[in-house]
């Protein structure tokens, strides 16, 4: 997905919000899924609330999208980040998706 977009860089970011409330809860769902660094925006269960899949040019753009958008305000949000690492898909012909035939 990324590397279609020009954004090869993807991760996935943990985020915790407090106050645990509804309307703030759905505040950052919305707000975050308009990001345009935002590929899916999942709400989880136990000790954090979202997982956020970002898609960036690269790693200073990720660290920027953590630290100047998701940290602000710090009272709030605590962001964990993950790096997803891709490999490049071999030469060869493309997949037969065998589920249709």
């Amino acid at each position: 997905v990324g590397e279609r977009i020009g954004r090869p860089v993807q991760a996935l970011i943990v985020v915790r919000i407090r106050p645990q409330a509804r309307k703030i809860i759905e505040a950052f769902r919305d707000w975050v899924s308009a990001l345009p660094e935002s590929v899916g925006v999942f709400v989880v269960s136990g000790n954090d609330d979202f997982l956020i899949h970002v898609a960036v040019r690269d790693n200073q753009d990720l660290y920027a999208f953590v630290i100047d958008r998701l940290t602000q305000p710090r009272s709030r949000r605590r962001p964990h980040q993950r790096r997803l690492r891709t490999r490049p898909q071999p030469p060869g012909p493309p997949a037969i998706d065998v589920s249709r035939t």
